[in-house]
């Protein structure tokens, strides 16, 4: 007996592929009716496949399919008008599909890169004036927005206003996520602000204060996620007011460079779920004045990437106690030395307030062994941890208690700079780990005491099947780009 599926069976089946260009090419050729589910899903984020298919080829067939969907007399006009930019557009046609529609994602970066190609192919690099490369990207995000009312994530471009566009308030009502920079002219936040309402997060490039992105912000009606970056460091009070207006909602944070929030209003959102800091030179006293006065109980998630952010683990213990047992993770990349009393209760403190804790990072010493043996016993979800050794320390002792009291559930271990141990020391681990799951080992090759012998020691488990994935490397967790996007925060509309 035939069984029939059903047309929604397929669609639901065809979207579990949308990371599989591949697969979703041939189901285009199945049948019409397989075409016109594929298509949408296709076009939803065509950006996302470049890599897969090839940059060169992908900037290369876009542009063409873009261009021969400009109509005719929209063609002439631009010859008539820039009659010393020649442009070579291929045969106009009608699509099978209107394409643009079903985008999603309209990235800025993007976009340029495809004109980029225009210019290329047409041999103007260089040489287009600014006015009349303006006058073109404008038509192809006209293209975008005129037909689509289905856009949930926008990269605002520079100097365009979108309101001119007839199909902007149906196209950008559905927006959810928006990328802006506070040097955009304040009229076009203005604009937005009076067609997109339900914006969930917010990415800023924040210099200057700007009285029309704090409209904007005020205007949502639920915005949950922010990440905000500044070079200056200069604090934009005004933009930060606005973000008050969000206190009940805005429960993920990420700040970049140097800090544009002031430190008082950041602890004023207590209902934070996410807060991380991606800082640089002077990061590390902004994180600690936050962290010396603030209360976030229902805290999952605090990151400290970036360089020169060293801070003291008493503002951790301390932050981790005022948690309601909600702590999922604690990451931070430039670690302290501790003292001997500090760490202890530190470790004390995790292990009687973080039931549900994934992922940690540790300073390490000798001393303290028996309580991270019981940290480990009490965090029975814990899935990964970064160890960073504090002084010479006992290699088999630390890879004894891992491989004996941690739970089933820990498979990722970041061993960070300073260790020191030989190939006898690892394989003794690896052989307390053979039952368990498989391991993703992250270690720099400058902590080995006998490089060759370890590596092929690593090799010999990576074939066994005990190493799932081994990683050298001397930077912070979110250079590693497949932790970076599983440690994700927020809608994502261009993966």
């Amino acid at each position: 007996m035939v069984v029939q599926i059903t047309t929604d069976c397929i669609e639901e089946i065809l979207k579990f592929l949308a990371n599989d260009v591949k697969t979703l090419h041939s189901c285009l050729l199945v049948n019409r009716s397989w075409c016109r589910l594929t298509v949408p899903i296709l076009w939803s984020n065509p950006w996302k496949y470049k890599f897969e298919i090839g940059e060169e080829k992908f900037n290369q067939t876009m542009t063409m399919i873009l261009l021969s969907f400009i109509p005719v007399d929209t063609r002439e006009m631009l010859r008539q008008q820039y009659k010393n930019v020649v442009i070579d557009f291929p045969p106009a046609r009608t699509p099978l599909f209107e394409y643009t529609s079903y985008c999603q994602y309209l990235p800025r970066y993007e976009i340029r890169q495809l004109w980029n190609e225009i210019e290329n192919r047409n041999g103007l690099a260089y040489t287009i004036p600014d006015y009349v490369r303006y006058f073109y990207l404008k038509h192809i995000y006209k293209m975008f927005i005129n037909s689509s009312s289905n856009l949930k994530h926008l990269e605002l471009p520079q100097h365009m206003r979108l309101i001119d566009f007839k199909g902007c308030k149906e196209g950008l009502s559905q927006l959810h996520v928006l990328e802006c920079n506070a040097n955009h002219d304040s009229s076009s936040f203005y604009e937005i602000a009076e067609i997109s309402r339900n914006l969930q997060k917010l990415i800023v490039d924040c210099d200057q204060d700007n009285e029309g992105l704090a409209k904007l912000i005020k205007k949502q009606h639920g915005l949950e996620y922010l990440e905000i970056a500044s070079l200056e460091g200069r604090v934009c009070s005004i933009i930060g007011e606005a973000l008050k207006s969000q206190d009940s909602t805005l429960s993920h944070i990420r700040l970049g460079f140097l800090g544009c929030i002031s430190p008082t209003l950041l602890c004023s959102f207590v209902n934070l779920k996410t807060l991380q800091f991606d800082l640089i030179d002077l990061g590390a006293s902004y994180v600690k004045k936050i962290l010396e006065n603030a209360n976030f109980p229902y805290l999952e998630i605090l990151d400290v990437f970036g360089i020169n952010c060293e801070v003291h683990i008493n503002l951790f213990t301390r932050l981790i106690e005022q948690t309601q047992n909600t702590l999922q993770r604690l990451y931070w990349n430039e670690v302290t030395k501790p003292s001997d009393d500090d760490l202890k209760l530190y470790l004390e403190v995790i292990s009687h307030n973080c039931p549900n804790l994934k992922f940690i990072t540790i300073p390490y010493m000798n001393q303290v062994i028996n309580l991270f043996g019981e940290m480990l016993t009490s965090c029975k979800k814990l899935e990964g941890i970064k160890l960073v050794i504090c002084e010479v320390i006992d290699a088999d002792l630390i890879f004894r208690t891992l491989g004996t009291k941690a739970s089933n559930n820990l498979t990722l271990i970041n061993f960070s700079e300073g260790w020191w141990f030989t190939n006898i020391n690892l394989e003794g681990f690896f052989k307390l780990w053979k039952e368990r799951k498989p391991m993703i080992f992250i270690c720099p090759k400058d902590t080995m005491n006998d490089q060759v012998n370890i590596i092929k020691v690593i090799q010999e488990h990576l074939k066994k099947g005990i190493i799932k994935k081994y990683i050298d490397i001397a930077f912070d967790m979110n250079h590693i780009r497949w932790i970076r996007d599983s440690w994700r925060i927020g809608p994502v509309y261009d993966r």
